[in-house]
Parts: C-alpha cells; structure tokens; sequence
C-alpha cells in the first residue's frame, strides 16, 4: 500500500497469483517469492510460478481511503486442491528474489474445487 499511496507501484505488470497450501506461514519480513513456501502442485490448468493477474489503484471518494483491487485469472479446467493463501508477485521472469511479494490473501481454509479454480478480486483498502 506505501508503494501505492507513493506512486511508485508499477499498475502495468505483470504479475502473477501463485496459490500456496497450509504449510505457508506469513511473517512480515517477507517480501519477495523467494519467501514463498508450499506452493501447490503444477497440473489441471495451474503452472508453478502461478496465474496471470492484474491489480488497479484508486480512490474511493467518499472515504479517501486507497483502494488497490486484485484480480486474478480463472485455472481451468481445475479441479484444484490444497489452496489456502493467494499470494500476488510483481512478476520480473528470472530470479524469485527479484519478483516483489505485493500481497497474501488468507482464504480461512485450504479450499478445493469441482472444476475451475476462481477468486473473485480482492481488495485492499488503506486505513482511514
């Protein structure tokens, strides 16, 4: 969010949702893909390194509060398994200490799927 409310978070991309099972323990020092552990399995429509998304910034004008939304690309055909925590990178291609950690999502739960595998956007908000 500093790199948001700074203008210094590049909104164009790419980046890339990478979906990680319980083993994945949040600390605040993480803040690259090399801190990422326990990433799901290739297969059904997942790749490692994980799915295309796009993330967009705004104001919402009636609470000044920064708002940055992330929406992240459908797997299919699925069914997919042992996902817990969304984890969205600034995606660079080469090295994972290079790809920037922007933010992880808890979903509560490992979450499974019939068929293909969809977030709705996520949205971060600033503090008031």
């Amino acid at each position: 969010m500093n790199a948001l409310w700074g203008s210094t978070l590049d909104l164009t991309g790419p980046y890339r949702l990478i979906l990680l099972g319980d083993g994945y323990s949040w600390d605040g020092s993480h803040s690259s893909r090399a801190s990422l552990t326990d990433e799901i399995p290739a297969g059904n429509g997942y790749t490692t390194g994980g799915v295309a998304a796009t993330i967009a910034g705004a104001v919402d004008g009636s609470t000044r509060q920064h708002l940055l939304t992330i929406t992240p690309a459908s797997i299919t055909p699925g069914p997919i398994t042992g996902a817990r925590y969304a984890a969205i990178v600034r995606w660079r291609g080469g090295a994972a200490a290079a790809d920037n950690l922007i933010a992880v999502h808890d979903m509560g739960v490992e979450v499974a799927t019939v068929g293909a595998f969809s977030l709705p956007p996520i949205i971060l908000r600033s503090p008031v």
